[in-house]
């Protein structure tokens, strides 16, 4: 995995048409402005079908909750991982979601 640091949170959205005026395309933005990714349809242009730009909403919205919450939840995990009151199977558990998390695994 990379060492390269992402673009700082929080993130928000921001809708914007493609040049060709041919749907829509969601933007996944700083609150600064600055571009971090764009949600698109999988379908071509003069091929958008009903509903993409619900899909494509609902996946920038996801992105944007995920992202914004991660280092919080993180943190929660590993505040748990060593609580001491959490054993065995689940501990396990939790410890393996913190790898995932961090990319260790």
């Amino acid at each position: 995995m990379t060492q390269t640091q992402h673009t700082p949170t929080p993130y928000m959205q921001k809708a914007q048409s493609d040049k060709a005026g041919d749907g829509w395309t969601r933007i996944v933005n700083l609150g600064s402005g600055t571009e971090v990714a764009k949600i698109s349809s999988i379908h071509k242009k003069g091929q958008r079908k009903a509903g993409d730009f619900e899909i494509e909403e609902a996946n920038a919205e996801f992105i944007v909750r995920a992202c914004n919450s991660f280092d919080d939840m993180l943190e929660a995990l590993e505040n748990v991982a060593i609580d001491g009151n959490i054993r065995g199977e689940f501990l396990s558990y939790i410890q393996n979601v913190i790898q995932k998390a961090r990319g260790e695994i």
